[in-house]
């Protein structure tokens, strides 16, 4: 009788297909210490474990074309007056991304191109002395102004519905957005926080922000 070791029962039950030596490597038997499907011969030798490879025909294709909108985007993204450079620099090339072409920036605003790559040809920087008059012209406008910030009697982002005509404002990077703000806005959003230092970087929180509005109106 011709008897079917485990691991040939498993691979003939199973479905799967018997992989060749070479995708094999030998590792010592201490590696692991889950119990292995082994012959009692196999058990105190030295064990073959198989590489698994997810098989992807994935290749890098560099500059892949974006996805093509249905309609332009109704967002607007405003930001107080930001410490950095950089940081606004990458919240223009992630704006830019979203297909997002209108950017509200205060103070001594400037894009380092480097950083904002060709987000900086694509999108509309406008740069006031403050950000309030701005705010307020828009919500004239039938804009709903959304704050990204940390605050009483705020929504989680991920519960938030947006709607289409937006302006999401990034507060600044120590600061936040003042109370004046604050109690102008129609909404207040934030991003939950599962560990230290409590928040996130200004550029990536308006990112995240962008994202989130992006998967709510994917088409524009």
């Amino acid at each position: 009788m011709n008897r079917l070791t485990p691991t040939r029962r498993l691979i003939e039950t199973s479905g799967w297909t018997e992989l060749p030596a070479e995708n094999f490597r030998r590792v010592p038997s201490f590696v692991t210490r889950r119990p292995q499907l082994f012959t009692r011969k196999q058990h105190h030798a030295t064990r073959y474990l198989p590489i698994f490879s997810a098989m992807s025909e994935s290749t890098h294709q560099r500059h892949k074309p974006p996805v093509a909108l249905q309609r332009a985007r109704e967002l607007i993204v405003a930001c107080a007056p930001l410490r950095s450079q950089v940081n606004l620099s990458r919240i223009v090339r992630a704006a830019s991304c979203c297909g997002v072409q209108r950017i509200i920036a205060c103070g001594n605003a400037k894009i380092d191109p480097k950083i904002a790559r060709e987000g900086a040809q694509f999108v509309e920087l406008e740069v006031h002395r403050s950000l309030f008059p701005s705010l307020k012209k828009l919500k004239l406008a039938g804009y709903r102004l959304v704050g990204l910030e940390q605050a009483t009697n705020s929504h989680s982002l991920y519960k938030y519905s947006f709607h289409r005509r937006t302006v999401l404002i990034v507060g600044n990077e120590r600061h936040g957005l003042g109370d004046e703000i604050l109690r102008y806005l129609d909404a207040v959003v934030e991003i939950p926080v599962y560990g230290v230092p409590y928040s996130h970087n200004a550029a990536t929180a308006a990112g995240i922000g962008l994202y989130e509005y992006c998967r709510q109106f994917p088409e524009g």
